[in-house]
């Protein structure tokens, strides 16, 4: 029984709703009506983003270059008898790659960032 006058309340309240919107969007507002807000400015489609001001710089050739990576250090490490690595740390323009040998001495291998190796020591 009352989902039956729920029902009924409901289409006896939409019946009244297309009354309300009869007068159209586009149609003047009446004699004495306060004035519409003006309409919003569109924003900027996203990834748009506004225009850049003035010349772009010049690209640049020497942006970002560290020279070799971890894993460079690694290899060239193992290429000059390191077999397990225990630890890899970077230091100042270097890699320091510590492990152990085939005869399980412990070695340290310094690293320049350009893939020279520096310094090669035995423990």
């Amino acid at each position: 029984m009352l989902t039956r006058r729920f029902a009924i309340a409901a289409c006896l309240g939409l019946a009244t709703v297309p009354g309300a919107l009869a007068q159209g969007f586009g149609a003047p507002p009446p004699e004495g009506a306060p004035p519409l807000p003006p309409a919003p400015v569109p924003l900027p489609e996203r990834g748009m983003g506004y225009p850049p001001r003035g010349p772009l710089p010049p690209p640049r050739d020497d942006v970002y270059d560290y020279g070799i990576g971890e894993r460079e250090a690694v290899r060239i490490a193992r290429r000059r008898g390191l077999v397990d690595v225990e630890r890899v740390r970077r230091g100042r323009n270097v890699w320091i790659v510590s492990g152990t040998d085939d005869y399980g001495e412990d070695l340290r291998i310094v690293i320049g960032d350009d893939g020279e190796v520096l310094d090669i020591r035995r423990d």
